[in-house]
């Protein structure tokens, strides 16, 4: 008798509770009714990041060479084949000035040739003879002063400085021969005048390789020594 009033007081706290709206579980999520659905924003589009674009080393600065003047010194008969004083490798450094004094004059840059004159009783270099003469592969045009010495340094007795402060040069290319006499000459004395020199090895000869070796490691302190394919 007990049991079975229990069970009716359940079912009616039961009824009484569904009849106010709790359910028993887990609550179902409303539905949404046709017309009134939430919006939901559509995600961003997502832009691809732009490569990084490749920033070019910068190029370097071009040299200016309006005040650099070529230097060809002696490059006379008496040092070749059939000369009074041939030199050992006169023909190549012969080649290698071809070539830098073709650069300079495609750029139009200036170009000074000194010329040895012994007089006219030496052994070589002899005033007025074929030895004394510039090699032909290398003869001046006629806007290239043509500074004839008679010492063994390039600048004495001669209007080179005169020709150089005109033309406001102040970097020396040079070339010639010899090595171990007015090309060093030339290279000392340049650099007390206060000129910045680059002498191109391979294009200068001496009577030896290792008389021109000597010499040419002995003027690296007072000009930038390199080889004719280095000078740019």
């Amino acid at each position: 008798m007990k049991k079975r009033c229990f069970l009716i007081l359940m079912t009616g706290i039961l009824f009484s509770l569904s009849a106010c709206g709790v359910t028993s579980g887990p609550s179902a999520s409303p539905q949404p009714t046709a017309g009134n659905e939430p919006s939901a924003d559509p995600a961003p589009a997502i832009e691809p990041s732009p490569l990084p674009s490749s920033v070019p080393e910068p190029s370097p600065e071009p040299v200016n060479e309006e005040n650099t003047a070529l230097l060809v010194i002696d490059i006379q008969n008496d040092y070749f084949d059939g000369g009074s004083h041939t030199l050992y490798n006169a023909p190549d450094a012969l080649a290698n000035a071809e070539a830098v004094l073709a650069k300079f004059r495609d750029s139009g840059l200036p170009v000074i040739h000194v010329q040895h004159n012994n007089g006219p009783d030496a052994s070589f270099f002899a005033e007025g003879s074929w030895g004394m003469e510039i090699h032909e592969n290398l003869t001046p045009l006629e806007n290239e002063p043509v500074v004839v010495k008679r010492q063994v340094s390039s600048f004495a007795g001669t209007e080179l400085e005169e020709i150089l402060r005109e033309g406001n040069i102040d970097k020396l290319v040079i070339v010639g021969m010899q090595t171990n006499l007015c090309i060093q000459a030339a290279v000392k004395d340049g650099d007390k005048l206060g000129f910045e020199l680059f002498l191109l090895e391979d294009a200068c000869a001496a009577l030896s390789l290792e008389l021109h070796d000597s010499i040419i490691e002995s003027l690296r302190e007072f000009a930038t020594v390199m080889k004719t394919g280095e000078y740019k």
